[in-house]
């Protein structure tokens, strides 16, 4: 099961969710300044502390993603590519927006 330290480490450094201003700890995934998904961080939640099924599912729709890819980027196995790659595929994001997040030079017009 994953944990809130799995979360952070997720979030933060996999895929370098900026924190969103509010009374709760919310991460912001951003690309090129649209906030394409967020999710909470409960207080509660220890860093040792395993995340429910119930929290892991709504992260995952906060997200956007699937709750298997969502439980892959933080188990590991699945990278920032991985997520890109799937935002991509179901319309959350733009080509643009793909080339801009990975890294890629812009496509010259």
């Amino acid at each position: 099961m994953a944990t809130g330290e799995d979360f952070d480490r997720a979030t933060l450094r996999k895929l370098g969710c900026r924190a969103v201003q509010g009374n709760h700890q919310k991460r912001g995934f951003y690309i090129n300044g649209r906030l394409v998904g967020w999710c909470m961080r409960s207080h509660s939640l220890r860093n040792n502390s395993t995340i429910s099924p119930q929290i892991l599912k709504m992260m995952a729709l906060e997200m956007r993603c699937s709750l298997s890819l969502w439980k892959e980027l933080l188990a590991c196995p699945a990278t920032r590519e991985d997520y890109l790659q799937e935002l991509l595929a179901a319309d959350r994001i733009t080509e643009e927006e793909y080339r801009i997040a990975a890294g890629f030079p812009p496509e010259k017009t």
